[in-house]
């Protein structure tokens, strides 16, 4: 009988990659960067602390690389919503009339926000939300990385199709309005224990983001129309 092959060194490396991200990104969550200990990621990992270095040059680098798994996965995961959204803003004529603006610019924000809301709603979300939430309370490289990688990038186009929506020029007014709107969103991951409280639900099962699905669209609909 032939042994079966060895497993190409690179397939090995990527694998290996793949686990300390994973390892790490739950670590950094809980610890933060600078408590987060190597040691643990490797052991998490089920790999040599050293593999981290001859990997990614250190715990920095590690940390980098989180972040653009982060910013790869949104990528993956609502990207195509995003781009959709770009091509009709690149195509689409200015309407004239409001409800034509509402029927031309009301499906593609609601779209957005609804495949941002299903990311919020996504266990998958859990620890990328904790690692966030210590980057707005200090920000470092890897907000700048992930920022200017999609999260920017993305609000603004939000920003330009709100304000098509409303026919306004007030960049900073429509901003403001995506901000807010944003707020709706993130709640239901960095407030997940309150909401879960307040409307007395174990979980999110598919009937219930369903549920919340139509209480946030029916607020933002009625925020950007008034």
């Amino acid at each position: 009988m032939s042994k079966p092959s060895p497993t190409p060194p690179a397939i090995r490396g990527d694998a290996t990659r793949e686990a300390l991200i994973g390892a790490a990104l739950v670590v950094f969550a809980h610890d933060g960067f600078e408590a987060a200990s190597t040691r643990t990621i490797a052991e998490r990992a089920g790999v040599n602390q050293a593999l981290i270095g001859y990997h990614f040059g250190g715990k920095e680098g590690l940390y980098l690389a989180v972040f653009e798994h982060i910013t790869q996965r949104v990528q993956t995961l609502i990207g195509p919503v995003v781009q959709q959204a770009a091509e009709l803003l690149a195509t689409a004529p200015r309407s004239a009339t409001t409800a034509a603006r509402r029927k031309s610019w009301m499906p593609p924000i609601l779209a957005m926000v609804d495949a941002t809301l299903s990311l919020m709603l996504s266990p998958e979300t859990e620890h990328w939300c904790e690692l966030m939430l210590r980057e707005q309370a200090h920000p470092t490289a890897a907000f700048d990385h992930i920022y200017s990688g999609f999260m920017g990038p993305t609000l603004e186009l939000l920003v330009e199709l709100v304000m098509r929506l409303r026919d306004e020029s007030d960049r900073t007014d429509a901003r403001l309005r995506v901000i807010t709107l944003l707020g709706q969103v993130i709640i239901w991951r960095t407030g997940r224990a309150t909401t879960q409280r307040l409307l007395d639900w174990k979980s999110f099962d598919s009937r219930e983001i369903e549920r919340i699905k139509q209480a946030v669209s029916r607020n933002i609909t009625a925020q950007l129309l008034q």
